[in-house]
């Protein structure tokens, strides 16, 4: 598996889900969603962009980082 997604919810309700299109939609404001990018070949990239419906992506040696507020 080349993306692991994680769902951190202040309840203590922590797991481990499906990155799936539209996740953030899901994502409540209690809750922290953590994406690990496993393997950055530029399929792997794009699904991760594609399910977090980003524009653009900054992407570092060693690391790609995303903020997003709501």
């Amino acid at each position: 598996m080349k993306i692991l997604a994680y769902l951190y919810d202040a309840d203590g309700s922590d797991r481990e889900i499906e990155l799936k299109e539209n996740i953030l939609n899901e994502v409540s404001d209690r809750q922290l969603l953590r994406i690990n990018i496993l393997e950055r070949d530029k399929e792997t990239v794009k699904r991760v962009v594609e399910a977090l419906v980003l524009k653009t992506v900054k992407v570092r040696r060693g690391s790609i980082r995303v903020r997003a507020c709501f």
